[in-house]
């Protein structure tokens, strides 16, 4: 009688343990797949952010759809030359939210720009500063 209790809570105990590790690994699992994922989309924006502040910087006086166009190329280079692979929407995704980003740091920093530069226009009208 007391052989088979014991037999009974092992076996019932190798039960609970093969499930807890049955649930472990499908919890890894995921948790790896998640954070693959998160890094790959990260390298797909810092590339894509890469490619379209070249462009702004190199074709400043460029319209949108050239801009646009050229970004895309220059992106889909830079992530062909590290074995990234993107879709044509993650692309247009990934390029609208750099130039938002952009226009945002722009918007933040053109402030700054106007204090400074009406600070040197009324020091240069003083005649404190002579160019």
């Amino acid at each position: 009688m007391p052989t088979e209790f014991s037999d009974i809570l092992v076996e019932s105990a190798m039960a609970i343990l093969v499930a807890l590790v049955g649930w472990i690994t499908r919890e890894a699992v995921a948790y790896f797949k998640k954070k693959g994922l998160t890094e790959i989309l990260s390298q797909k924006q810092y590339l894509v952010d890469i490619g379209v502040r070249s462009i702004e910087q190199i074709y400043i006086n460029e319209d949108g759809p050239k801009k646009l166009e050229k970004a895309k190329i220059t992106a889909l280079e830079l992530l062909s030359k590290n074995g990234i692979e993107i879709t044509q929407a993650e692309l247009d995704n990934f390029i609208e939210s750099s130039v938002n980003a952009m226009n945002e740091a722009k918007k933040s920093v053109e402030p700054e720009q106007v204090i400074v530069s009406e600070a040197i226009k009324s020091i240069e009208t003083k005649g404190e500063i002579h160019p």
